[in-house]
């Protein structure tokens, strides 16, 4: 039986006619028949927009304008010749703006990720429609029609009874790079700067650049929960801003839904996505998107340089070549630059050049002042090395610590105002040196400030006292997961209750292909799954706090009664349902249907 709805679009349609009608031919339980929606790639799920604007001692200006890229190159991949890019995890690096003060300011914006799709409901069953779809870059507008489930009180449970030993089976599927299909794949400056000698548009990296992954795509109604897809990034591209990529990278509308469930691998440099139950209950499903990217500092090392910016989405491929410029200033005895922010403890990890000119001092002392972050001296990540070969100053701030020499340890490093100061003098007893030093350190969030932040460093020397600071604000907000948080897992079973009673019977068996759905306390939907061939289901990864679980309708079955009898490991919680997860694994949350009596004429 094919349960795949289509939407089709009737404008002028009456809302509430639609919602009626969708009531009365639709039995999906929970599930919401999206009929003008927007996908929404998401980072880290909460990334919103990064920039980094820095002011130094610098005897500069450059003329900004807007304008587009060049050298674009469009092909199809055979699924079989795709190659992974090996891939190193290092930093993302926020944007600055540089002038002649002598403070610089960065800000840091995290950026966001949309996506606009227009799905159709899969069910042949009855029509649904939709009105007045709009979607621009980010901001979209959609009208959606929802079947109302059933739904009963909600009682919080908290873990009352051991899980059983089989867990649900996790849905297998087969890569579909050949069955999502991309189109108008472009990669841009947002908003880019021209270069006033050479009239070319570039990248810059950190004065308030991003790079902008956008596409159209389709997806082949063949497609089903389980399968993957992946976006393969080239050598010099990646996605993310200053923030680090999220692992988890998911795919949602714009209710909230989750699409597909993406996973980012920073060693090849790769999202693999994951489809779920959506793409089981909608046709035609196309769109497009819009994903926040960087250059991938690491291997882009070089300033004013023409990079190849590469990217397959499924089997299509797409380089787009992009001048970047990191603005180092070689001639300037400081200069610090954000070289990432870690994406789950949001710790700044900063790299400071001191003495690029190899100037002479008699007097060197370098100073680190942290607004609204700490350091923490027993992570001994406060590091010195000494510089050997002027290459090592790369432009992109990601030096080779490797070819370094390390010489923290010759070094005392002073902690005052709460670990909020430290102090070196890099003279370290010697009456005159031109020694040059590359200093890496971490500045962790401290929670008690409402600040949004900043690091200053001063080089004081017998010449003239040199400064440098790095700000932060955030647009849109933050969040982010504490990556010490322990995690645990929710779910259980639903399964077939013959007799009718709202108990868990030995006989009685689960049921396969039940959708259900986990919201937040706030109904967020957080993720989505489909029962196994045992009835048994399971969302993993899970922080303490309450949640809601809610379970569609198959058709065919009518819920069973809730809540029936004392024992509340054998009853049914119904099509809604919540549970805590205070400090251990939730397994309790089950829901029983019985087959729906068939009437019969006489």
């Amino acid at each position: 039986m094919n349960n795949k709805k289509t939407a089709t679009n009737r404008k002028g349609m009456i809302p509430n006619r639609l919602n009626k009608f969708s009531i009365r031919k639709y039995s999906v339980g929970t599930a919401s028949i999206l009929v003008g929606t927007t996908l929404i790639f998401g980072l880290s799920g909460h990334e919103a927009k990064a920039a980094e604007h820095t002011n130094g001692e610098l005897n500069q200006s450059k003329n900004e304008a807007t304008a587009p890229s060049e050298n674009k190159t469009t092909e199809k991949v055979d699924s079989r010749q795709q190659n992974n890019v090996e891939q190193s995890t290092t930093s993302n690096q926020p944007k600055v703006n540089e002038s002649d003060n002598t403070s610089v300011k960065e800000t840091t914006e995290e950026p966001q990720n949309t996506t606009s799709t227009q799905p159709t409901k899969k069910n042949n069953d009855a029509t649904a429609n939709k009105d007045n779809l709009a979607a621009q870059n980010i901001s979209t507008q959609a009208n959606d029609v929802s079947a109302t489930p059933k739904t009963t009180t909600i009682k919080p449970r908290t873990l009352n009874r051991m899980a059983v030993n089989t867990v649900a089976a996790p849905q297998q599927g087969t890569n579909v790079n050949d069955k999502v299909h991309f189109s108008n794949i472009d990669i841009a400056i947002d908003k880019g700067h021209v270069n006033s000698t050479t009239g070319k548009t570039e990248f810059w990296a950190t004065s308030s650049d991003v790079l902008k992954l956008k596409a159209n795509y389709t997806i082949d109604d063949s497609v089903k929960e389980g399968d993957t897809f992946t976006f393969k990034y080239g050598q010099y591209f990646r996605p993310g801003s200053v923030r680090l990529p999220s692992q988890t990278q998911n795919l949602y509308n714009a209710q909230g839904n989750i699409i597909a469930k993406g996973i980012y691998d920073s060693t090849t440099n790769t999202t693999t996505y994951t489809f779920t139950n959506y793409v089981d209950q909608y046709t035609n499903v196309s769109g497009s998107f819009e994903q926040v990217a960087f250059a991938k500092r690491e291997n882009a090392t070089t300033d004013k340089t023409a990079y190849k910016m590469e990217v397959t989405l499924g089997n299509d491929a797409y380089s787009e070549e992009i001048i970047v410029d990191y603005g180092n200033k070689k001639a300037q005895p400081l200069i610090s630059s954000t070289n990432y922010i870690n994406n789950e403890d949001l710790s700044r990890n900063m790299t400071v050049y001191v003495n690029q000119p190899k100037n002479t001092y008699t007097k060197e002392t370098f100073v680190s002042t942290l607004t609204g972050y700490k350091f923490n001296p027993d992570a001994k990540n406060f590091k010195i090395y000494e510089v050997t070969d002027q290459n090592q100053f790369v432009d992109s701030f990601t030096p080779d610590t490797s070819k370094l020499i390390d010489v923290t340890d010759k070094f005392k490093i002073t902690y005052s105002n709460d670990n909020k100061t430290a102090t070196v003098d890099l003279m370290n007893g010697q009456t005159n040196s031109n020694k040059q030093y590359i200093i890496q350190q971490v500045a962790y969030p401290d929670n008690t400030s409402t600040d949004n932040g900043k690091i200053d460093y001063t080089l004081d020397t017998d010449k003239t006292k040199y400064s440098w600071s790095n700000s932060y604000s955030s647009v849109n907000g933050s969040s982010t997961a504490n990556g010490d948080q322990k995690k645990y897992n929710l779910g259980d079973y639903v399964w077939e209750d013959t007799n009718k009673d709202g108990k868990q019977d030995a006989n009685e068996k689960g049921i396969k292909g039940v959708y259900v759905i986990l919201k937040d306390s706030n109904g967020k939907e957080l993720d989505r799954t489909t029962t196994d061939e045992n009835g048994k289901y399971q969302f993993t990864g899970l922080g303490n706090g309450t949640y809601s679980v809610e379970f569609s309708t198959l058709a065919g079955y009518t819920p069973t009664t809730v809540n029936a009898g004392t024992d509340d490991a054998v009853d049914s919680d119904g099509l809604t349902t919540t549970g805590v997860i205070k400090d251990a694994d939730n397994m309790t949350l089950d829901s029983g249907f019985y087959k729906t009596p068939k009437i019969q004429f006489r």
